[in-house]
């Protein structure tokens, strides 16, 4: 059953134009890349990867948000939900597995851009670095969290609020990082899923929120098929 669950909503990712759209965002950035550097093709290649990643990060997680919440917002209001649970499916089990869909997804989208960049920066001579691949996996983590988080505000609220809702949570999480440094209180920084600290440790706090941001959001679903 969880396999299953796992490939729909992996099948409804790809499907979906969000996750095409950072991949086709990659593409055009790096054919822009030596006329955006404005210095020549070597330094077109640290566009690609400085500002390139970057912008595949950011437009991943923004994909995340918007899969998020139509893969579980929308299913509870199109009432296939109800259909789904009547096999029965637990709450947990279905949202998780829509969590570990998307997650899937977000994956091989990050890993898509890393690579791209990459081979475009060996062909321009310039070798990736290990802060690339960290980076990568980084992008990753914060993208299922914020994705998580989407689903949680989607089971309780309608797709805009919900939208904003990550948006914020999201901003927050690189306002946090930056000031628990700053200020140096450790545990300001895991108020929100930021991603300050080691990369293990950074790694493990946001898929520790997106595991909190799924039990809210089997809350909520219960809590709207209740209603």
């Amino acid at each position: 059953m969880i396999p299953a669950l796992v490939r729909r909503s992996v099948n409804e990712a790809l499907a979906d134009g969000a996750a095409r759209a950072v991949l086709v965002f990659l593409a055009g950035f790096a054919l822009a890349a030596p006329a955006v550097s404005g210095a020549g093709i070597a330094a077109g290649s640290r566009v690609v990867g400085d500002l390139g990643l970057a912008g595949a990060g950011l437009l991943t997680a923004a994909a995340g948000v918007a899969l998020g919440i139509r893969q579980v917002g929308g299913e509870i209001r199109s009432r296939r939900t109800v259909a789904v649970l009547a096999r029965p499916v637990p709450l947990g089990v279905w949202v998780g597995s829509r969590l570990v869909g998307v997650a899937l997804v977000l994956a091989g989208i990050v890993a898509t851009a890393g690579g791209g960049a990459a081979l475009i920066a060996a062909w321009w001579g310039d070798a990736p670095t290990p802060d690339d691949a960290a980076f990568a996996l980084l992008a990753w983590a914060r993208a299922v969290a914020v994705t998580a988080a989407a689903m949680a505000a989607s089971a309780l609220a309608r797709p805009a609020l919900a939208a904003l809702a990550a948006s914020v949570l999201w901003g927050a999480s690189f306002v946090a990082g930056d000031a628990a440094e700053i200020l140096g209180a450790p545990a300001l920084a895991w108020a929100v899923p930021s991603l300050g600290g080691s990369l293990l440790l950074a790694v493990f706090h946001a898929l520790a929120w997106a595991a909190v941001y799924a039990a809210i959001a089997t809350w909520g679903v219960g809590r709207t098929d209740r209603g």
